[in-house]
């Protein structure tokens, strides 16, 4: 984890008079949204349950390598344009989410030659926060406790002093102004997080 979560996590936990651990700390990476949702959690004194990145992870990769005629090597994660070549790339999203057994969102451009992949699910990182947001059961869960929800609804759970707080947070620590932040905005692809 970054200087920015820490920094992070600090200020939520003197700001909420809340503890945040080491493994929920993730959350903080995912979206506005979702930290509002662990801040809610920790003040209604409940334990979030701890997804198992590790075996999320695999899932991932276990899906995508059972797609015939892929590109293959660890660079090809960084992004699914290098994984899945523009001849075939709408067979193969469509592979990918049969494999996953979840409906990815459609391909931009899906019917010139070169469709692209939406940008907020374009690498392995953004789809995984984007599945943690939109199908969190998807998630193998390390720790159990409070279920996650599904939160990617581009509204926040409920607009009080507690979201008022979290954005502020996120401006102090990531330098940016509070119409930056929406529940939705990805913290380390759109503002900057570390």
């Amino acid at each position: 984890m970054g200087i920015d979560g820490l920094d992070m996590r600090f200020r939520l936990e003197r700001r909420f008079d809340i503890s945040i651990d080491s493994e929920e700390q993730t959350y903080l990476y995912a979206t506005p949204a979702r930290i509002e949702w662990l801040v809610r959690e920790k003040l209604a004194d409940r334990q979030p349950a701890i997804i198992d990145p590790h075996a999320h992870g695999q899932w991932m990769l276990d899906a995508l390598n059972s797609i015939p005629g892929r590109n293959t090597g660890w660079l090809s994660l960084m992004s699914f344009e290098r994984t899945f070549p523009e001849e075939h790339r709408w067979r193969m999203w469509e592979a990918f989410g049969d494999a996953l057994k979840i409906r990815l969102p459609a391909l931009e451009l899906k019917d010139s030659p070169c469709p692209r992949i939406p940008w907020h699910v374009s690498d392995f990182g953004k789809l995984t926060f984007w599945l943690l947001d939109h199908h969190p059961e998807s998630f193998p869960i390390k720790r159990s406790g409070t279920p996650l929800i599904s939160i990617g609804t581009g509204r926040w759970l409920k607009e009080d002093e507690i979201t008022t707080g979290i954005v502020d947070v996120i401006c102090e620590c990531l330098g940016v102004k509070p119409i930056e932040v929406t529940p939705d905005t990805l913290l380390r692809d759109e503002l900057g997080m570390e």
